[in-house]
């Protein structure tokens, strides 16, 4: 578990990050589904109930990768996971509550998949942004990532609207 500190309007809220668990299934289905979170994802609308919970279950039982949440005074603040689809370089994803972003908590949980990566000797992540989402495109380029121009260039940024990150964990 890793314990950070966030900063909203001057007071002092930590929070930690840990594996998620059966418990969160419900505050990440929020999380996942508000409009403010959603609009950025390539599939920009809500999930039913039945849709997340057979990912969630896939997620606990089966994922190749971790799942983390950030979590303080028992409230689920964000989350963040690798997806399963390539073990060469994972997509990450993450998602924050509204109330909570800008404080920290999706570096946090950033640094935390990063180093967890890095701790099983993965080569590479990547993120898919569009290219609208000024504050996910800073916090990917801070914590090193770096856009792929030639991917970027040939997939018609102004069609799909994202541009794809990547960060090798090797250097």
């Amino acid at each position: 578990m890793a314990l950070f500190a966030a900063r909203s309007k001057g007071l002092k809220k930590a929070f930690v990050i840990r594996e998620v668990s059966a418990n969160d299934e419900f505050a990440v289905l929020d999380i996942r589904n508000h409009p403010e979170n959603f609009k950025w994802f390539v599939n920009n609308t809500s999930i039913s109930i039945e849709e997340h919970s057979e990912w969630f279950k896939i997620r606990l039982e089966k994922s190749k990768f971790f799942t983390l949440v950030a979590e303080s005074e028992n409230e689920i603040l964000g989350i963040a996971y690798l997806d399963d689809e390539t073990v060469y370089s994972p997509k990450v994803s993450i998602s924050i509550k509204p109330g909570s972003k800008g404080v920290g908590v999706g570096s946090g949980l950033l640094k935390e998949l990063i180093r967890r990566s890095k701790s099983v000797n993965i080569e590479s992540l990547s993120a898919e942004i569009k290219h609208t989402n000024s504050s996910s495109i800073a916090l990917f380029s801070r914590s090193g990532f770096v856009v792929n121009y030639l991917e970027a260039e040939t997939q018609a940024v102004s069609l799909f609207g994202s541009l794809r990150f990547f960060l090798n964990l090797n250097s």
